[in-house]
């Protein structure tokens, strides 16, 4: 677990920021970050630290992949419900104007 002074994220989003000395004390190599959701998620990133060659000490994070956690984000079935409700509220409206 990671003191939260090393650290930075955004409201709303998954954006973690870490903190230049925190970086900079982390050994040459592939890092794994994971991040556990109160809602029950989860992300995970990893990430590799590399020291400058000019000798200055600082490490830089080189290279960088996300695995974006699944959502149930699906357009399709929001288009088939829009399609249902209208076709719900056409019948309702049509069997009103039959009957009167």
């Amino acid at each position: 677990m990671l003191d939260n002074n090393k650290y930075t994220h955004s409201e709303g989003s998954t954006i973690i920021t870490l903190d230049k000395d925190y970086l900079n004390s982390l050994d040459d190599g592939t890092h794994q970050l994971k991040v556990f959701f109160y809602y029950g998620g989860r992300a995970e990133a990893s990430f590799t630290v590399k020291t400058k060659e000019e000798n200055t000490g600082e490490q830089t994070v080189v290279e960088e992949s996300v695995n974006n956690p699944a959502t149930s984000d699906n357009v399709i079935s929001y288009i088939i419900m829009l399609f249902l409700s209208t076709i719900g509220l056409l019948s309702i409206f049509l069997n009103k104007k039959i009957t009167n």
